[in-house]
């Protein structure tokens, strides 16, 4: 690391170019884990291109991400040309597998200036918060390290999978709720929670999962293509007032793909008032002739959101 201070005396002044050791220097780090309530709910997706989008410098003036070369990093510029260049959709990411990890050095504005820190995502496979483990068994080192780092995140992105049914979601949220709530304190400390976010994967599966539902659906589904052709966080740094719109569109989608589910509620009687919803899609909304994934001219939409306003809660000032 170079540093690019001034010194000097009197009126002489010069650039320092003292050079420091990184092992020396210290960065703040935050770590949010990918958290899928089913096997299929678009974790490893989402993930692989939010990546090409970073790599793409395709984000807001108000941050800088650098990637951090490590294995993984070539594990998903593979997935990316098997996703993007050969039209192919990625394997779900194993329960026996350790989390994939990509870091990136992160530059953001904080309250007394300009702020680098290291910025860790996990893919971590679903269910994990509710599966049973043998005592003895070969992956319950694995299942230990994944259940650590879940609890041990400064903030979660949870992702509800709108092709299943509520009923195990609702019992795998409510399984992680109550994990993260207890490493917390208890509800007594619900105030020190910290940041989660409710992601709605998938929602270029929308129309065909609403198409006749009832005269509310018909008007959610005109209002995809519009919520997904306007990503905020592409160009320009989204608003306050764009991820609560979002977050209220989504809260109305899931009560109609899901209308025996009080998630809301039952998010917030468990968890406190630290939450928000987000809408996503990894590949866009398709056109009216549903053209196949390799002749689809991609157009992820809403993918960084949830990691900006995670970011915002812990002082940086990535949203205007």
């Amino acid at each position: 690391m170079v540093c690019d201070g001034v010194v000097g005396e009197e009126w002489e002044t010069v650039e320092c170019a003292c050079e420091l050791p990184c092992r020396i220097v210290q960065i703040p780090s935050v770590r949010f884990p990918f958290i899928g309530t089913t096997n299929y709910s678009g974790v490893t997706t989402a993930l692989t291109m939010l990546y090409r989008q970073l790599c793409r410098d395709e984000y807001p003036h108000t941050i800088q991400f650098r990637r951090v070369i490590s294995p993984h990093v070539y594990e998903y510029d593979n997935a990316v040309h098997q996703l993007v260049d050969l039209g192919l959709l990625l394997r779900a990411t194993q329960p026996s597998n350790l989390p994939a990890r990509l870091t990136f050095d992160c530059w953001a504005s904080r309250r007394f200036g300009k702020s680098e820190f290291a910025l860790h995502l996990y893919d971590v496979a679903g269910e994990i918060m509710s599966q049973t483990v043998h005592v003895g068994s070969e992956i319950l080192a694995v299942h230990r390290a994944k259940r650590e780092i879940i609890l041990s995140a400064d903030g979660w992105l949870l992702f509800l999978d709108p092709e299943h049914p509520f009923q195990h979601q609702a019992e795998v949220l409510k399984d992680a709720l109550c994990d993260i709530r207890r490493l917390a304190g208890g509800s007594a400390l619900q105030s020190r929670l910290k940041p989660l976010a409710v992601c709605l994967s998938k929602v270029d599966m929308l129309p065909a999962l609403l198409k006749g539902t009832s005269a509310a659906g018909a008007r959610e589904i005109e209002e995809i293509r519009e919520v997904c052709s306007d990503d905020p966080a592409r160009d320009r740094p989204p608003s306050r007032h764009d991820l609560a719109r979002r977050s209220q569109w989504t809260k109305a989608v899931c009560r109609l793909i899901w209308p025996e589910w009080q998630i809301e509620t039952e998010v917030q009687s468990q968890y406190g008032d630290r939450f928000m919803f987000f809408p996503m899609t990894a590949f866009g909304v398709p056109d009216e002739r549903d053209a196949p994934l390799d002749q689809r001219n991609l157009s992820p939409c809403g993918l960084l959101n949830p990691v900006l306003w995670l970011l915002q809660q812990y002082g940086y000032r990535v949203i205007s």
